[in-house]
C-alpha cells in the first residue's frame, strides 16, 4: 500500500514537474522569439540611420569641396584667357620651354600655360577619387588618364570646348551647393535625413534643370 503511495506521488510529482518545465520552456521560446522579432526593426533602422547619416555627410563634404572647384576652373580660364589652345598645344609648350631654357623667349604665354597645364593636370587627378562612387579606382593606364584630362578645361581643348568644359564643371559643382543647402535645410526642420529629403530634391531637381537645350 504504501509502495502504492509513493508510486502515484512519484507520478504526480514528476507530471507537476514535467507540465511546470513545458511551460517554463514555452515562455522562454516565446520570449526569445518576441525578441528578435522586436529587434529586426531596430536593426533596420540602424543601418538606415547609418547610410542617411553617412549621406548627408557626403553631400556636405561636396558643397564643400564645390568651391575650391569652381575656384580652380576660374583661375584657369584667366590663365588661359586670349591663348589659342588645342592638340598641338602641349608641344608647342615644350619647344617654348626648351627653348627658354636656352635663353630664348618665343612663347610671352608659356608661363601662363604652364601653370594652366598643371592645373587642368591636379583637377583631372581629382576626377579620379572614386569615393563617391564615380572615378576611377586602381592603377591608371595612358588611356585613363587621357580621357581624365579630356574633362578638363586644358591645352588640349579649344576655346570653344574649353568654354563648353568649363560652364559645365561650374554648373555641377554649384549644384552640389545646392544641394548641400537643401540637405541642411531639411535636417533642420525634420532632425535628420530622410526618404523624404529625396523627394524634395527630385522636386527641386525638376524645376530646376541642370542643363538645358539652350544651355
Amino acid at each position: 500500500m504504501k509502495k502504492t503511495i509513493l508510486i502515484v506521488t512519484m507520478i504526480a510529482f514528476s507530471s507537476a514537474l514535467f507540465a511546470q518545465t513545458k511551460k517554463t520552456t514555452s515562455a522562454t521560446v516565446a520570449f526569445y522569439a518576441t525578441t528578435a522579432l522586436d529587434a529586426l526593426p531596430k536593426a533596420e533602422n540602424k543601418t538606415v540611420g547609418e547610410f542617411f547619416g553617412k549621406t548627408y555627410a557626403d553631400i556636405q563634404s561636396a558643397g564643400q569641396s564645390a568651391t575650391n572647384k569652381i575656384n580652380k576652373v576660374e583661375r584657369l580660364n584667366t590663365l588661359l584667357d586670349g591663348v589659342q589652345t588645342g592638340k598641338l598645344t602641349p608641344f608647342g609648350v615644350d619647344v617654348a620651354s626648351t627653348a627658354a631654357s636656352l635663353g630664348f623667349k618665343i612663347d610671352p604665354k608659356l608661363g601662363n600655360k604652364q601653370a594652366a597645364d598643371a592645373l587642368s593636370k591636379e583637377m583631372a587627378l581629382e576626377l579620379r577619387n572614386p569615393s563617391g562612387g564615380a572615378g576611377m579606382p586602381g592603377a591608371l593606364s595612358n588611356s585613363d588618364r587621357d580621357f581624365l584630362m579630356s574633362m578638363t578645361p586644358g591645352l588640349t581643348s579649344d576655346p570653344a570646348g574649353r568654354k563648353l568644359i568649363s560652364e559645365s564643371m561650374i554648373k555641377l559643382a554649384k549644384r552640389d551647393q545646392e544641394v548641400a543647402k537643401i540637405a541642411r535645410e531639411y535636417r533642420k526642420r525634420k532632425g535628420n535625413l530622410d526618404e523624404g529629403f529625396y523627394d524634395e530634391l527630385s522636386k527641386f531637381s525638376e524645376a530646376n534643370p541642370l542643363f538645358t537645350k539652350t544651355n
